[in-house]
């Protein structure tokens, strides 16, 4: 668990939303015998394909050391060191119909199936679920099904054990992704120096 996780919840406005909730100040924080072990904070890649669309981290730079940008075999975000075991692949929503249809299909699948290697990998998409259940007119002008796409990346789970998560926006899909590859990264630094596999004692 988090120190930040013990912020208190301002009870005069129970209905806030995330907008009104800042995200945690600090990287995630280890405890062991109730001191804090000093852990330093990871450098995120970038896939230098991202340069106009992708993220930018820039809101949590209290967690992170700071960004590389350069060209990646696979998926468009992971941590400097531990490239070969996360990954993790951003999709706008246009590009998330797109890609499970011809004639990037086939393409994107092979990425897919080189994914299934690393221990830690995701593919993030920047809708809601509900949004891409619904008519993509709005965003793009593929006629794909939103079945046929929903279907596709709930294969893509199970035939190759790839989270897929549906984030309702940018914003928080760039947070979630921050949350993934810094929490892995404190996770793997706390086992290289045989520390344990959690964040504090008692974690789960």
């Amino acid at each position: 668990m988090e120190d930040d996780a013990l912020e208190v919840w301002d009870e005069t406005c129970p209905h806030q939303s995330w907008r009104d909730i800042p995200p945690p100040r600090s990287i995630v924080r280890a405890k062991r015998d109730g001191h804090l072990v000093k852990i330093p904070k990871p450098v995120l890649v970038i896939d230098s394909a991202e340069l106009r669309a992708g993220y930018t981290f820039e809101r949590f730079s209290k967690w992170i050391a700071g960004i590389e940008r350069r060209r990646l075999k696979d998926g468009d975000y992971t941590v400097q060191g531990l490239e070969q075991a996360v990954t993790i692949e951003r999709k706008a929503a246009a590009d998330a119909v797109n890609s499970v249809m011809p004639p990037q299909r086939a393409q994107f699948l092979e990425r897919c199936a080189r994914m299934a290697g690393y221990e830690r990998k995701a593919i993030v998409i920047e809708a809601s679920y509900a949004a891409m259940r619904s008519s993509y007119e709005g965003f793009t002008e593929s006629r794909a099904h939103p079945n046929a796409v929903i279907g596709s990346y709930l294969a893509i789970q199970e035939r190759w054990g790839i989270p897929v998560y549906f984030i309702d926006n940018r914003e928080l899909a760039e947070e979630f992704v921050a949350h993934v590859l810094t929490k892995y990264y404190v996770r793997r630094w706390l086992q290289d120096a045989n520390l344990g596999d959690h964040f504090q004692d008692g974690d789960i």
